[in-house]
């Protein structure tokens, strides 16, 4: 991956860093090598399962987790 420096590229990387199917290999100046290591098996619907997601942006889940709370569906 190439040019993690720049801010959207290094949110990519930040989200492969936590993704437990691939390992950081190296980073040389601004480009970062990945390897594969599994297949994830999350799923179309498996994006809660991904180390990136496992917590909600507060912004755009209040609504959510307020109905959870409240028994709601």
């Amino acid at each position: 991956m190439d040019d993690i420096q720049i801010p959207s590229v290094y949110e990519l990387f930040r989200f492969l860093e936590q993704n437990s199917s691939v390992v950081l290999e190296e980073v040389v100046v601004r480009t970062a090598f990945f390897r594969r290591v599994s297949v994830p098996e999350h799923g179309p619907d498996g994006w809660s399962l991904q180390g990136m997601n496992r917590h909600t942006i507060l912004r755009y889940s209040w609504r959510d987790r307020l109905r959870r709370l409240l028994g709601k569906s």
